[in-house]
């Protein structure tokens, strides 16, 4: 009959327009991967904080190296009584620290009047003196000075090892918020399309049942299906919001603003499967497992703690001070001939008896040091076996995937097959719409299972800390 040649016709020339419908859509506002996490290490506020920390610990060093800085002194006195000069003091005082303990002195007296005390009586005119403190025991060994600043050091790595695990933490969300937006995205686009067609065939069968060429009941198993569809297609443009709102938290611009993703409408979608992380030997697998960088953070904190037990068991040893000064005559050489001029040397001494504060100390220290140690065993234990389980689900996953497309080439085989059933009347639209339901759901499923490899990919780089390397621009 004319009428339902027309229709068949009319039919195959629509699935073949919905088809290609999506295709043709321009990525005049997209963004990839590669854009989206260059502007996230760029621009994000997370990544400029980390940055800060290490800036932070480097000014720790420096803070440390000042206890090194040399010292300057002046003190000066005068006392009166009925205009005759009774005390007149000036002191000046060079002090230069050293890191190894010693301190070296130089410096200038003058007294004058006549209250002053014998002790500090100098000769006329002001004497120059120099001299060297050398402390022994527990200052010689190892001193507050040295301590902190290798402290500081361990600090600045510290601080390292905090920033890089916080550009780690960050840049997996954005990547995986990404990945989720670009899935929501597709699914979209498919449940478009099935509106799209649902809609034309409802339109179609109703015009088959006006002319008589198909059952009235046929236009409500297609207006069944259009709602179907049309209800799935708001559930998935709901998750669309939520993914690009999600993916506009990570969004800034170089001003500080965050743009809530309002210039980007489509993601673009990488055709290629996602690359695994490079840790599948065993040579590479411990070497970035070793530098993860919250193993690299607990590892300097035990360093610190290493570092402070050292000083509090140098606490148990006596402490002795050697000073030596020298004062030239007036008018002798330069070389300053210790012959002739005035020496001041002392001996100071400190011994600690029952030690009891001292030795609570260290063991409280140990526990600390034992403690950390035990957190780094476990942290690493954790990452290794997290990154075994990601590694082998990836495996299972390129094989679920690999199934999954084939079901969807078998299915859109048998949509065709039914639908050249339909056309020659050896069909109805339930078997259609049924084949249609099945070519949709198990592409949503091929959907589903790309987003869970891109999501196991991101795992493997964040557990082996080198997710500042994913898909860095080409």
């Amino acid at each position: 009959m004319l009428g339902r040649s027309h229709f068949c016709s009319g039919l195959g020339v629509l699935f073949l327009l919905a088809s290609t419908a999506f295709a043709s859509q321009g990525p005049d506002d997209s963004l990839s991967l590669e854009q989206f996490l260059a502007r996230v290490r760029a621009s994000h506020p997370v990544i400029t904080q980390a940055r800060i920390l290490a800036d932070q610990g480097l000014t720790q060093i420096r803070e440390a190296r000042g206890a090194m800085d040399p010292r300057v002194t002046l003190m000066q006195q005068r006392k009166t009584w009925e205009d005759q000069l009774e005390l007149g003091l000036q002191d000046f005082d060079l002090r230069i620290p050293t890191l190894w303990g010693p301190d070296i002195m130089l410096g200038y007296d003058q007294s004058e009047g006549s209250k002053v005390n014998p002790q500090s009586t100098s000769i006329p005119g002001g004497q120059w003196k120099s001299g060297i403190r050398v402390p022994l025991g527990r200052e010689g060994w190892i001193n507050r000075r040295r301590t902190d600043l290798r402290q500081a050091y361990a600090m600045a790595d510290m601080a390292a090892s905090q920033r890089d695990n916080l550009i780690n933490d960050i840049l997996l969300d954005a990547s995986q918020d990404y990945h989720r937006w670009e899935a929501s995205q597709r699914q979209t686009d498919i449940y478009t399309e099935a509106l799209g067609i649902a809609n034309d065939v409802l339109n179609f069968v109703r015009y088959a049942a006006e002319i008589g060429e198909r059952p009235f009941i046929d236009t409500l198993e297609a207006g069944i299906q259009q709602r179907t569809w049309q209800q799935r297609l708001e559930e998935a443009r709901i998750k669309e919001i939520e993914a690009r709102f999600a993916l506009a938290v990570h969004l800034w611009d170089s001003l500080g603003l965050n743009e809530l993703s309002r210039n980007y409408r489509r993601s673009v979608h990488a055709s290629a499967l996602p690359i695994p992380a490079p840790v599948h030997d065993s040579a590479t697998y411990a070497g970035y497992l070793a530098d993860h960088p919250r193993l690299q953070l607990l590892r300097s904190d035990i360093a610190q703690q290493e570092l402070e037990l050292r000083w509090l068991r140098s606490r148990l040893m006596p402490q002795l001070d050697l000073e030596w000064s020298f004062t030239p005559l007036p008018g002798s050489s330069p070389s300053y001939n210790i012959a002739n001029g005035g020496q001041f040397t002392g001996i100071n001494l400190d011994i600690p008896l029952f030690l009891r504060r001292e030795r609570a100390r260290i063991e409280r220290q140990k526990l600390n040091i034992t403690s950390r140690q035990w957190q780094l065993e476990w942290t690493g234990a954790g990452l290794r076996q997290e990154l075994e389980r990601s590694l082998q689900q990836y495996v299972l996953y390129r094989n679920l995937l690999v199934l999954q497309e084939k079901l969807v080439v078998e299915n859109r085989r048998m949509l065709e097959a039914e639908k050249t059933r339909f056309q020659a009347g050896e069909s109805n639209v339930f078997i259609l719409n049924q084949r249609e339901v099945n070519l949709i759901n198990a592409e949503v499923k091929v959907v589903e299972l790309q987003l869970q490899q891109h999501l196991n990919v991101l795992q493997q780089f964040h557990l082996s800390g080198l997710m500042n390397r994913y898909a860095l621009p080409r």
